[in-house]
């Protein structure tokens, strides 16, 4: 028989990194921060020490079986994680989902069990989206689900959480119907569509009193969400005082040429001096370059170009990789942007996630960490994971999230009243040289965050 040489040595000495040691640390503060954010600390670990054996009992017979183990609880996350899905910001929502989850189980989990994040892939597409709801809720046996982006996918997946009484935390789709229709299990931390009407429209209004501006062409796509949001701006601008003037071109959202409905728009009389567009990102990339390209904008006679579309959220480099120069003097909305002071929530969540991921969260991670945040919240304010007591403790949440008060309120909106909606708000940035980031790139509206005013042609070149 061969003999083998067994070779003893000292441990290995393992080795730490000083990034590793951050995001050890990273992840230890942030455990406080939201620990102490939703009312919870963990109570620090005692082991007893060892007692010595002093007898052998030999028991024979069949012993009882040992109390059941509760296993952890599952929280189910939804979002596009692949095309033709908007999936940088569906992937980016699942790492701030991932980090919530890691830092309450830190902190020592909720209701004495650790959390699960269970993710699936919607690819932006709503019988996607279905199905995960029905696998996560039936075959996972989650208890909440959070997450998506599209407008068109959430509600067909609200159907399905309102059919098996399961609470669902809408994280960024933004159609005001997803709380219009008024579900008990469904709640919104994201934004409404028509908050980007209202802060558009009261921006056109300022700008046509201070004798700026007097008529915007609308450019939405053809998607729910385009659709929507400029359905929304006309209805607020036929509210103004004389009514303000608009005319509408809707181009189909897999276009890649624009050039013939900017140039039917160059040749209208009179000519709009704001072009608005809603179109998803990256196809408002090549609008925006197009725009420029056939002499529409920026000129005296159209100054503005608002875009509705997600540069921040999809992110600048592609942006400014399209554009290169022409993207100068462009407005963009968003609901999150750095030169906006944070609490200390979000001042904690932005630093981990630039650690770990190497970048500045945008809104739509944000929005998704704050629904973990006010779930995790609900879940141990109801002490029990019962669909019902969450939702019920869910009505009555008032708690900081990373960049506002989260409290689900009933709001009035143009087109429906939007239960167990927070409260939000949205800013423009404008972007003023070229490879800028959202973190130097100036708030121009509303005036409660503005870092500074718009402005006007003739843009930098560089």
């Amino acid at each position: 028989m061969a003999t083998r040489k067994i070779s003893m040595s000292k441990p290995e000495e393992k080795k730490v990194t000083r990034r590793g040691y951050l995001k050890t640390t990273g992840a230890a503060a942030a455990a406080l921060v939201l620990g102490a954010a939703i009312g919870y600390v963990a109570k620090p670990t005692v082991t007893a020490p060892p007692t010595a054996v002093t007898s052998t009992v030999t028991v024979t017979g069949t012993a009882p079986p040992p109390p059941p183990v509760a296993g952890p609880i599952k929280i189910g996350y939804v979002g596009p994680l692949s095309p033709p899905g908007s999936y940088i910001a569906g992937t980016e929502m699942k790492h701030a989902a991932e980090m919530a989850v890691g830092e309450i189980n830190a902190a020592g989990g909720l209701l004495g069990r650790n959390v699960e994040l269970v993710a699936e892939d919607t690819m932006g597409t709503p019988d996607k989206g279905v199905a995960a709801f029905e696998k996560m809720i039936t075959f996972d046996k989650v208890v909440a689900i959070t997450g998506e982006f599209h407008s068109s996918v959430a509600l067909a997946e609200i159907e399905v959480a309102h059919k098996y009484g399961i609470p669902y935390l809408d994280a960024d789709a933004g159609s005001d119907k997803i709380t219009g229709l008024g579900y008990n299990e469904v709640f919104r931390v994201g934004a409404p569509h028509s908050q980007y009407a209202l802060t558009t429209v009261d921006l056109l209004d300022k700008l046509r009193k201070d004798g700026k501006v007097s008529r915007i062409a609308g450019i939405p796509d053809d998607t729910e969400g385009g659709q929507t949001v400029w359905k929304y701006n006309k209805l607020l601008l036929d509210r103004l005082s004389p009514p303000f003037p608009y005319s509408t071109e809707t181009v189909e959202l897999t276009t890649k040429d624009f050039v013939p409905t900017l140039l039917k728009l160059k040749a209208e009389t009179p000519r709009a001096d704001v072009l608005w567009a809603c179109i998803a990102s990256p196809s408002d990339f090549l609008l925006i370059k197009q725009a420029a390209d056939t002499g529409l904008w920026p000129t005296v006679q159209t100054p503005l170009f608002l875009d509705n579309g997600s540069v921040p959220e999809i992110g600048v480099e592609g942006f400014w990789e399209t554009v290169g120069k022409r993207g100068i003097g462009a407005v963009s909305i968003t609901y999150s942007s750095p030169r906006i002071k944070l609490n200390p929530v979000g001042d904690s969540f932005r630093k981990r996630m630039m650690d770990e991921y190497g970048t500045d969260p945008t809104s739509s991670a944000y929005e998704e960490y704050d629904c973990m945040l006010a779930l995790c919240d609900a879940i141990k304010r109801a002490g029990s994971t019962e669909p019902s007591n969450i939702i019920s403790a869910l009505e009555t949440t008032k708690i900081d999230g990373t960049r506002f008060t989260i409290q689900f309120e009933t709001l009035d909106a143009p087109e429906y009243t939007l239960k167990h909606q927070v409260r939000r708000y949205a800013v423009y940035v404008q972007w003023n040289k070229v490879g800028q980031k959202l973190d130097t790139a100036p708030v121009v509206w509303p005036p409660k965050y503005a870092t500074d005013q718009i402005m006007w042609p003739p843009f930098p070149t560089s």
